[in-house]
């Protein structure tokens, strides 16, 4: 049987900066808030050198019965995972786990909690706004908070490739 075909986005990243990041933690499930505005191509290793599991962050859209448009700036969300987690207030993006859309959150209404209101710049770092990035139950995965999915008990690292904090750089080029 043959594979599935999947539609590819090409990022061709002329200019980017490689960080390294270190860590303790003592379960699966620790989350890391990052000091950039987000980061792709997480990679963690444990301090014997093990490659851990990881996910981003996630936001459950919810826009209460009323569907958003591809200009709609201010995104309702009621489900944070992990559910303790305490984010930035704004300063960050987030990527739509539909279609490729990534957005500049601006403010977090909710930061330290499950539920809240984005203010975000849509279609940003040369992707394209669309509805259904933020259809109701669309998860939104927050570029700046990595969930460790392996329990080391211990140090660890993390590199990443560090998205710009201008959210109209286009790194689609």
């Amino acid at each position: 049987m043959a594979a599935s075909k999947t539609a590819i986005t090409k990022w061709n990243l002329a200019a980017y900066q490689d960080h390294i990041w270190s860590f303790v933690s003592d379960d699966s499930g620790d989350w890391f808030v990052l000091d950039v505005p987000g980061v792709i191509c997480p990679l963690l290793s444990g301090d014997t050198g093990a490659v851990m599991t990881q996910t981003y962050g996630t936001l459950n859209v919810h826009n209460k019965g009323t569907a958003y448009s591809a200009t709609d700036t201010s995104i309702v969300y009621n489900e944070a995972s992990p559910g303790s987690m305490t984010r930035k207030t704004g300063g960050f993006f987030v990527m739509a786990s539909t279609g490729s859309e990534i957005m500049w959150v601006a403010n977090d209404s909710g930061y330290a909690a499950d539920t809240g209101t984005l203010t975000v710049i849509r279609g940003c770092l040369g992707t394209t706004a669309a509805a259904a990035s933020v259809a109701d139950d669309v998860v939104l995965n927050v570029l700046n908070v990595i969930v460790s999915g392996t329990d080391i008990d211990g140090r660890g690292f993390m590199r990443g490739i560090a998205l710009p904090s201008d959210p109209k750089v286009n790194i689609c080029a």
